[in-house]
């Protein structure tokens, strides 16, 4: 897409993201959300969950809760993938309080949110 001068979108870089998140390639998940960032795409709750995924799965929970923090919206998705990544690394008290925050917020919890809390 580079090479023939394509402006990609916000759902191809979430398709690249989450190719990254399964192949645990960090390098190059950093670097599309470089790309996200210097060509001002825009960050949505679908953008940002498959950059939380990715950097979840690729063992950066700082950058992923920099993401989470910055998202000036977030559903129940962005919740649960922030949820499932802590509790993936035993970051036991910043789940629980992340759970916390999404109930205070009124937000409903699903399955997943419960399967990466059990999971923590």
């Amino acid at each position: 897409m580079e090479v023939e001068h394509v402006k990609p979108v916000e759902i191809i870089m979430v398709s690249l993201l989450s190719s990254c998140a399964h192949l645990g390639a960090f390098d190059m998940g950093n670097w599309i959300h470089t790309y996200v960032k210097r060509h001002n795409l825009k960050i949505d709750v679908y953008l940002g969950n498959a950059l939380i995924d990715m950097y979840c799965k690729c063992g950066s929970i700082e950058s992923a809760l920099d993401v989470f923090r910055g998202l000036p919206t977030q559903n129940v998705f962005c919740w649960s993938s922030i949820i499932v990544g802590l509790g993936m690394y035993s970051y036991r008290k910043e789940e629980i309080d992340i759970f916390l925050k999404m109930k205070d917020q009124g937000m409903k919890p699903d399955r997943v949110t419960f399967i990466g809390l059990l999971c923590g």
